[in-house]
């Protein structure tokens, strides 16, 4: 159906209406010869239908043996739009330049898709693509896709296998990453012993590759050596190892914040300035003169145009800028106490994670401009860290 629309758009078409006698005689003759007549309604006496204007044009001598009277109430179809604006020369070399503009586009890379990474950023792998010659806007006859494929493998860690696809005006980059269990092996290559980040009490060793140095219940401070990757053989040679190790000691942390009397707390004003960009492959072109006083906070839009679901290499960037300003004002004591705990309780949770046994000690000490609150910790950790053997050759 549509493609039949298609067709009769192409070749123009007419709606007419048919006053008279015997409109319906006027149907039997036009169908009787294969004149096509569509979308046919009979109302008050008046046939209405529609009809290719090449028919139209022949069936004056029907219409007179029906005794009707044709009169044209639309005219639809290509023709009847070009004639319209047959004396606007520049609307046929814009739409000319539309599509010559169009096929140069199709040229170049609209846009980069990453399939497969997980581990690796995907802006790591595009700042190497980029640096390899392929980005938004780079012509697609230019891509040497094997070239680049061993460039992104030579100069992104953590990829095993890529493949550079060039499709349309899209590149599809597939990557796989290297397995832990090979990114682990090929650390444990280099020998190395393990040695303490802090001092504490040994609580256990377990050694899975090297000699142990230490045993439980034994002080250690930072620095001292916990698992030799050195070992002397029967035969007097020396053989060195990538030592592997868990080493649990005691160890006491020691955590402080401090809560000021007086705060800040930025406003945000409700009036905003609007800046608009306009990026058309990787040119940016400013919409605006001028600029935004600091201090500000920026909300930002993006607007992509698409077609069919493919995106245009074109967009919008839309950034209102919102005037902040700074407000002091006074809490209590016991407000600050408790914001210290809250402080003290994130500050814990990020330094020392899970890893505390006990509380040993709190204190709140209470300053002339605020508070401070210090507190110890017990815990069990792993202090053990490598550190290279350096071999003299």
């Amino acid at each position: 159906m549509f493609m039949l629309w298609l067709y009769r758009y192409m070749t123009g078409y007419v709606i007419f209406e048919a006053k008279g006698q015997f409109p319906e005689r006027f149907l039997n003759l036009c169908s009787k010869d294969g004149t096509a007549v569509w979308d046919a309604v009979m109302q008050n006496g008046v046939l209405a239908g529609c009809m290719s204007v090449h028919n139209y044009k022949h069936v004056r001598k029907k219409a007179r043996k029906a005794k009707v009277r044709l009169r044209v109430v639309k005219r639809r179809g290509l023709n009847f739009i070009v004639h319209r604006y047959r004396r606007r020369p520049g609307l046929a070399v814009g739409f000319v330049s539309f599509f010559l503009l169009i096929q140069l586009m199709s040229s170049f890379v609209w846009d980069i898709q990453i399939v497969g990474a997980q581990r690796v950023p995907e802006n790591e792998i595009l700042q190497v693509l980029e640096q390899a010659g392929v980005k938004k806007g780079t012509l697609r006859r230019a891509i040497d896709t094997e070239q680049t494929r061993q460039y992104m493998l030579i100069n992104t860690e953590g990829l095993s296998w890529a493949a550079v696809n060039i499709e349309g005006c899209f590149a599809t980059i597939d990557v796989r990453e290297t397995r832990q269990e090979e990114e682990k092996e090929d650390k444990n290559s280099a020998p190395c012993n393990i040695v303490a980040t802090r001092g504490g009490e040994i609580v256990s060793v377990k050694a899975y590759n090297g000699i142990p140095a230490v045993k439980t219940g034994e002080a250690v401070a930072a620095g001292d050596l916990l698992v030799s990757g050195t070992a002397t053989l029967k035969n007097g040679t020396t053989k060195f190892v990538h030592a592997d190790a868990q080493v649990i000691a005691k160890t006491e942390h020691e955590l402080s914040v401090f809560v000021p009397y007086v705060q800040e707390k930025t406003v945000k004003s409700e009036e905003s300035v609007c800046r608009r960009v306009f990026s058309f492959f990787n040119l940016d072109i400013p919409l605006f003169t001028g600029s935004v006083d600091k201090p500000y906070q920026r909300e930002k839009t993006v607007w992509q145009p698409q077609i069919g679901g493919v995106k245009l290499p074109l967009s919008i960037t839309t950034a209102r800028f919102y005037p902040t300003r700074t407000e002091k004002y006074t809490i209590d004591k016991s407000l600050a106490q408790k914001l210290c705990e809250e402080k003290m309780q994130a500050l814990c949770e990020k330094e020392i994670g899970n890893i505390v046994e006990k509380q040993i000690d709190a204190e709140f000490t209470y300053q002339k401009d605020g508070v401070l609150y210090t507190c110890r910790y017990l815990c069990e950790e792993d202090i053990g860290k490598t550190e290279n053997i350096i071999i003299n050759q």
